[in-house]
Order: structure tokens, then C-alpha cells, then sequence
């Protein structure tokens, strides 16, 4: 299981982001930070300071963090089916599907700019 916590500026957006590519329902609202939750993966979204905060995606301006220290590692059924659920949310395919020992992968930049990796 993967689970991770990832500071958002929109926690409405990063919800229904995350809840579309798991293919779930979108979790409650719990104060400043939603949990996000399918069999195989888990996400705690917590919202940023408001001075940390940056514009959300629809502004045109994400900044994509290439240069993070971690890429999460998410586990999708359907790489294709999960790609088309979040494809008009924002994402952003960088490439596109490759294989490692039978493994296939994807890269995908999420609405705050976090790269994130789906794999089946």
C-alpha cells in the first residue's frame, strides 16, 4: 500500500484530484485536511499555511516540483482508465507510458505541481 501526506494550497481540488484517479469517492471534509483513501493506496491531503499557498492550477501557473526529493508511487488497475479520469482535472503527462520488468508506469504532474508516478 502506498500512503503519503501531501501539503495542497486547494484542498477541494487536490480531493476531487486524488479521488478521480483512485477511482473513489471523494473523502469528507476533516478541518484543514481530507484523507483520500482506496484498497491499495492513501493519501493525507493537508492544506498549507495560507503564506505557503500558491495559485491554483486554473490560473495557468503551476509550478511543475521536478526537483522534489520524493515521487510518489501510486498503484492503478488501468493506467489508461486512471489517466482518462484525470486527464480534465488538471494533470499533466509529462511522457508517456513506459515499461520496466513488466511494469508499466506513467508519470503524471498533479493540479499543485507535485509529480507523482501511477504504475499497475
Amino acid at each position: 500500500m502506498s500512503k503519503i501526506v501531501l501539503w495542497v494550497s486547494d484542498l477541494d481540488e487536490a480531493n476531487h484530484f486524488y479521488s478521480a484517479l483512485f477511482g473513489v469517492k471523494a473523502a469528507e471534509a476533516n478541518g484543514d485536511f481530507h484523507v483520500v483513501k482506496s484498497d491499495v493506496n492513501e493519501v493525507f491531503l493537508h492544506l498549507l499555511p495560507i503564506q505557503f499557498r500558491e495559485l491554483p492550477s486554473g490560473s495557468g501557473s503551476v509550478v511543475v516540483r521536478e526537483e522534489a526529493a520524493i515521487k510518489p508511487i501510486f498503484s492503478v488497475v488501468n493506467i489508461e482508465e486512471a489517466r482518462n479520469r484525470v486527464k480534465n482535472l488538471g494533470a499533466i503527462f509529462p511522457s508517456d507510458i513506459s515499461e520496466y520488468e513488466g511494469i508499466q508506469y506513467l508519470d503524471c504532474v498533479d493540479p499543485e505541481g507535485n509529480v507523482i508516478q501511477l504504475s499497475n
